[in-house]
């Protein structure tokens, strides 16, 4: 025994099997887990993207709170589902590594040959261990996310599933036995018995050997997966077809948002489709790698191998989904099909708005800050709360300009405002909410604002963004425009779901946001004007419902994005073109023009300005220009800052650069927080923006708070007592509630001593006052709009 256990130790060559890789004949832990590495490599991934991202509590928070009990039990059975087809594939590979049935026989047997040295010897632990550990980690994973989140009930059912799961599992053999004799008594099942063990599932040198071997390791996958040939064929089969119809629905995307397709995106929330997607993944993906792990990649160099002993498969699809998009064109931005109607220059906006507002009428100029969801919502109040004070008074919204999820909350406005009747001409009244709308909006707003546009772009980016990388190519190639389709455009359909239901909820009717983006253009319309980055020059991009001519463009150096297009776009795109984060989303592309060599790239916004003041300031000093009096408005929707914390004699509320605020001392800057020296680069560039932001908000200050009274107000979203407001595409309901509070509407209630809810209110005061003053002088400016000495507001109740 021992002379042959030392024969089954020597390198396969000195055995005379030409080719083969040497047999190792002590099995280790990591060596069993390399052999399941995708269901582990996506145990990984999952649990990162899951716990580690602040975004993902309140996803789940919100998640718990919804009345849909379909919407919340989906979130434990589709944990349970990734977690049921992690074992099922790592118990197949480890099975058809080592050529074992499905038996506790057979399974027992190997371990006792590995003892005896006739097989690799693999521990009993381990190879029993491995396998089945996929379920716990998922159920962990589950019920530490609910726990972070606060979702105990959704925690205990995703427990409760993944434990009832785990047993089923363990049992099986003995369910299948009982299920064998209770419904087929007369026939005799015989156990399959451990095989010899196969030259075939060893690893070759030789591609050509490898090509032959091939089919079988494959066979042997299914053979040994657990239920046998047809189990196994019917789950692979099941993850080729989902993702051939998600890949043709990329390639070939829904014009209208009721189409079939868009339900791929839009039917579940949360993590739900991320985890189902990734679920379907883990069988070709298996599959695939236990095949290539039998050709080691390598050349003999003098008698010894060099190269990696296995292909790298997840990686190689990594690389090309990366890679591929970078060679060709995978995401064009979706257009309105037809000729777009001519826009009018700003100057001719500006009579046509005055017509309908009132000549008298002093124009508003609102400037929203990005960050997404909750930007959203906060523009959405402020813009309300802007109305509120307006009313009655000689002032009106004329512009707003909006980055990134700011964006998405002057949509909702103009959204609601487009479908008022109209009313008589010439007075402020025609060009503001109705005050009866103010409650219905707020509904309409939360709504939209706080659900979950998240989880459709994560399910683009695995059901259609990843099989539109790897096959884009051929559709491209035959000038097919890959217009839609893609992760950004699954986030585009969820705003339109989430508003068509949020409508319904209201009771509104408002412009859907598939509609075009000009029809939210008008004479009583205030002009919304969305900025973007490109990518390549670092310039501005407006989406604007303005044409550019001679002396009306005060955007210095902005391009015009209808004009680079040559049509018009859903408003749901114009909103998600200003907010194309990098990484969660790709960069949106246009042709180019005849007159130049390439289109414009289009990133988030807030690469330029993540204030939108810049756009405001040029466009408010075009009006003054004019002779018009406009009032500027910044609402910053940052949500940090706590603003229940006990304050010395400097309030959180004195950086906030408002008229009335501390003046900035040159020698006492704001303080720093240490960070790496290697990532300074990283660090400065990211705070160079919010710097940015502070020297063009300092800038408004000073031109825009001097004169007769102060035309510059300043609405700041805090945290939500310690708990800052997260930066993602869905909010919990107490989130929401504190984001429409925190503007003014409503009883402050136990935020009464929050000291930015309370800056908030005085600022909507003073602002209701500037209007006031307006009325009185008729809104006609002084002879000179200067400065005057800076106020310092007290914070005192």
């Amino acid at each position: 025994m021992q002379g042959g256990a030392q024969a089954s130790r020597r390198p396969a060559r000195a055995r005379g099997v030409k080719h083969d890789a040497g047999r190792r004949d002590d099995i280790s832990w990591m060596s069993l887990i390399r052999t399941a590495r995708v269901p582990f490599a996506f145990q990984a991934l999952v649990a990162a993207g899951l716990l580690l991202p602040p975004q993902m509590r309140d996803m789940l928070a919100a998640l718990a709170e919804t009345h849909a009990w379909r919407q919340w039990a989906a979130f434990p059975a589709s944990m349970a589902v990734f977690g049921f087809l992690s074992w099922y594939w790592a118990r197949a590979t480890l099975s058809a590594r080592f050529d074992l049935p499905d038996t506790r026989h057979a399974w027992d047997e190997a371990v006792a040959l590995g003892r005896q040295g006739e097989r690799p010897f693999v521990r009993e632990a381990p190879l029993h261990i491995v396998p089945q550990a996929p379920i716990p980690l998922a159920g962990m994973t589950g019920l530490l996310l609910a726990l972070q989140s606060g979702a105990l009930g959704l925690g205990v059912a995703t427990l409760i599933s993944l434990l009832a799961l785990w047993f089923l599992v363990d049992r099986r053999r003995r369910i299948r036995d009982w299920a064998r004799g209770r419904f087929m008594p007369g026939r005799i099942f015989v156990d399959v018995k451990l095989p010899h063990e196969m030259v075939r599932l060893r690893s070759t040198y030789s591609l050509r050997i490898w090509l032959r071997r091939a089919p079988f390791r494959f066979y042997k996958v299914l053979q040994r997966a657990p239920g046998g040939v047809w189990p196994a064929s019917l789950l692979l089969g099941l993850s080729v077809a989902v993702f051939s119809v998600t890949a043709a629905a990329s390639c070939f995307p829904a014009a209208r948002l009721d189409d079939p397709r868009n339900l791929i995106w839009t039917i579940w929330r949360g993590p739900t489709p991320v985890l189902l997607g990734c679920a379907l993944m883990l069988g070709p993906l298996s599959a695939a790698s236990f095949v290539l792990d039998g050709w080691r990649m390598a050349v003999w160099i003098r008698g010894a191998p060099v190269g990696a002993r296995r292909p790298p498969v997840i990686f190689t699809l990594l690389a090309a989904s990366v890679l591929i998009p970078g060679f060709i064109d995978l995401h064009a931005m979706r257009t309105v099909p037809g000729t777009p109607p001519v826009r009018p220059t700003l100057a001719q906006h500006w009579q046509a708005w005055q017509a309908a507002c009132g000549a008298h009428t002093r124009p508003v100029v609102v400037a929203v800050s990005g960050g997404a969801a909750r930007a959203a919502l906060w523009g959405a109040a402020v813009l309300a709360e802007i109305d509120r004070q307006a009313e009655g008074q000689d002032a009106a919204i004329f512009a707003v300009s909006t980055v990134s999820g700011g964006s998405l909350g002057a949509a909702a406005y103009l959204s609601v405002r487009a479908a008022v009747p109209p009313r008589p001409a010439g007075s402020a009244a025609a060009c503001q909410l109705p005050p009866a709308l103010q409650a219905p909006f707020k509904i309409y707003a939360e709504e939209l604002g706080a659900a979950d546009a998240i989880g459709p772009l994560l399910a683009g980016f695995v059901l259609s963004d990843v099989p539109r990388s790897l096959i884009g190519w051929a559709p491209s190639l035959l000038g097919a425009p890959m217009r839609g389709g893609d992760r950004a455009a699954a986030l585009e359909r969820a705003f339109e779901a989430n508003a068509e239901r949020a409508a319904r909820h209201a009771g509104l009717l408002p412009m859907p946001l598939d509609a075009p983006y000009l029809s939210l253009a008008g004479p009583a319309m205030p002009l919304w004007i969305g900025l973007a980055t490109e990518r390549d020059t670092g310039g501005r991009v407006l989406v604007i419902p303005v044409r550019g001519g001679d002396h009306d463009w005060p955007f210095e150096g902005a391009a015009d994005l209808l004009a680079q297009l040559g049509a018009d776009i859903p408003i749901s795109t114009a909103v998600n073109a200003t907010g194309r984060f990098p990484f969660l989303e790709p960069s949106g592309v246009t042709p180019p023009m005849p007159t130049m060599k390439a289109g414009l790239v289009l990133i988030d916004g807030g690469y330029y300005d993540q204030s939108g003041m810049e756009t405001a300031l040029e466009l408010a000093e075009w009006l003054r220009r004019q002779g018009a009096a406009p009032i500027l408005v910044a609402a910053t929707g940052s949500g940090y800052g706590n603003g229940l914390g006990v304050h010395g004699i400097h309030s959180p509320s004195d950086d906030i650069v408002r008229c009335g605020a501390e003046q900035f001392r040159p020698e006492q800057p704001p303080t720093t927080e240490t960070a790496a020296d290697v990532l300074a680069p990283l660090v400065g560039l990211d705070h160079a923006r919010a710097g940015h932001v502070d020297a063009v908000l300092r800038r408004a200050r000073a031109t825009w708070c001097g004169g007769p009274a102060p035309a510059f107000f300043h609405f700041y979203l805090g945290a939500f007592g310690e708990e800052p407001v997260p930066l993602n595409w869905v909010l919990s309901r107490p989130m929401a509630d504190h984001v429409w509070l925190s503007a003014g509407h409503g009883d402050a209630g136990d935020e009464s001593e929050d000291v930015f809810v309370r800056t908030n209110r005085r600022e909507a005061a003073l602002l209701r006052a500037a209007m006031e003053e307006g009325k009185a002088r008729g809104s006609a400016p002084g002879p000179r709009w200067g400065r005057r000495p800076q106020t310092h507001i007290s914070l005192t109740p």
